[in-house]
């Protein structure tokens, strides 16, 4: 008798320990990558935020007031740049280890949020599980300006205190303070990155939906969802009509060519690379067809999946006028990962041994595969970047065509950060380079060296016929005149 009934006990702890590989594994590599190697910093938007002078407040100041001029309102964001460059600004690896710690931060959030509504201790394993399959998410882990990792923390922090607030055990002053919380969270969720106004939408959107599917103090959901929707309109209508400018300004919903052009790219690279969790979970909701168990969910799940489909519908909406890859699309791996979690975490916690080896054995090399693609790229052009910055520096001729601006380059930003970066570390005097492409190169005659990256413009072969490599590696060449 004892033994059935540990049986059930012990097969849930193995499979949660089984569970912790697709997502153990990808974050150690990571890791590890980021003790063992040498990362540097990003280019220009790096420098721009070390290049920062004063106080906290000062700097932090200072990052709002361009980011603004840039028609950009990003105070969360902002506050956040003037502390943590200031702290790491002469220990990129440990910055890079610190926006680590903030992607596990952020798994956890949603891991909590998706066990809130689940009550599946699985969910904390299967959303980093599901999420680290998604390639772009894993630019919040290498570029160290990006702000999605910020917002979605917030965000999820906002997700999870509104569902704790459906709870009708707390009193009524435990609301207030979960509500003055779960507000706090929405501001620093919004100033984190504008794009976050619409989880406002989605969980304003599903706090009504609950309102109107239940018995008790459906007036308290049906008001907090009213107000978030009525925040989420207001805000983002200020951001259009009052903030947008410069950057931002050619942000438009009628810009139905860009809309068509990126929903083409979202099909072919968000949606095939969500493809092989999507034949898992058909796989797994055809095993057991007729269960009532496993097919039905409760009312609580039922708005964790609108929450969740919502925010992935309102969010790809927001970016499909602007753009739906890199970084830009991370937070889509997250709600793609809290619909899943939902719809799978019962019928995953009932599977029998064979086929959980079976499917954790997939989604490990999965997950190890876009991992290794994505660690292997960037790791690549960090090591290539700083190959060529230690070149510049051992190479006296090159700096002296350099300050006789007689150095050109064809990336835009690059032309810029890569001299300054040298100059930040070595005070070689170098000046800017000369942004030009490669086709231009023939028609210039102050042009004796050229750096060129296969990053940002594919180079000709024919075009540098009367050129001589003097520095070649994967995504960085320097190039001199015959």
């Amino acid at each position: 008798m004892n033994q059935n009934i540990s049986t059930p006990i012990l097969s849930q702890k193995r499979t949660l320990l089984l569970w912790i590989l697709p997502s153990m594994i990808p974050l150690f590599m990571i890791l590890y990558s980021f003790i063992s190697s040498t990362w540097s910093w990003g280019l220009m938007d790096d420098l721009g935020l070390l290049n920062r002078s004063g106080s906290i407040w000062q700097r932090s100041l200072s990052i709002f007031q361009d980011y603004y001029a840039f028609g950009e309102l990003k105070w969360t964001h902002s506050l956040y740049c003037g502390i943590f460059y200031k702290i790491f600004a002469d220990n990129p690896n440990g910055f890079h280890i610190f926006k680590w710690s903030q992607v596990i931060a952020m798994f956890l959030v949603y891991g909590a949020l998706a066990y809130q509504i689940t009550r599946r201790s699985i969910a904390f394993l299967l959303i980093p599980a599901i999420s680290l399959s998604f390639h772009y998410l894993y630019d919040q882990f290498f570029f160290l300006t990006t702000q999605e990792n910020t917002g979605l923390l917030f965000l999820g922090l906002s997700f999870l205190t509104i569902t704790s607030l459906q709870n009708d055990r707390l009193s009524s002053s435990q609301k207030i303070i979960w509500s003055i919380i779960a507000f706090l969270e929405i501001i620093l969720a919004l100033g984190a990155k504008e794009t976050f106004f619409v989880g406002i939408l989605a969980l304003g959107s599903s706090c009504i939906w609950w309102g109107l599917n239940r018995k008790t103090s459906k007036r308290v959901s049906l008001i907090s969802g009213l107000l978030l929707i009525l925040l989420g309109v207001c805000y983002g209508l200020f951001l259009k009509l009052i903030v947008s400018k410069g950057y931002t300004s050619t942000y438009s919903l009628n810009n139905f060519p860009a809309i068509i052009s990126n929903l083409s790219t979202w099909f072919k690279k968000d949606f095939l690379n969500h493809l092989p969790w999507i034949i898992a979970a058909i796989w797994l909701l055809l095993k057991n067809p007729t269960n009532k168990k496993h097919c039905s969910f409760t009312s609580l799940e039922r708005y964790g999946l609108l929450l969740g489909a919502l925010s992935y519908i309102f969010f790809l909406g927001i970016l499909l006028p602007w753009n739906v890859t890199s970084y830009y699309a991370g937070p889509l791996g997250i709600f793609f990962a809290l619909i899943l979690t939902i719809i799978l975490s019962s019928r995953i916690e009932q599977l029998k041994l064979p086929p959980t080896i079976l499917l954790v054995s997939f989604v490990c090399l999965l997950n190890i595969a876009v991992c290794f693609y994505a660690l292997h790229r960037e790791a690549t052009y960090h090591q290539n970047t700083q190959g060529l910055w230690t070149w510049i520096k051992n190479n006296p001729d090159f700096q002296d065509l350099d300050r006789q601006e007689n150095v050109c380059c064809n990336a835009n930003e690059a032309s810029y950060a890569i001299p300054q970066h040298a100059n930040r570390w070595w005070n070689l005097n170098l000046k800017p380079f000369k942004y030009v492409l490669s086709l231009q190169l023939p028609l210039r005659t102050d042009c004796k060296m050229f750096v060129s990256s296969s990053r940002f413009e594919k180079i000709n072969a024919s075009d540098m016929r009367t050129w001589t490599e003097e520095f070649h590696s994967k995504f960085w060449s320097v190039y001199q005149r015959h």
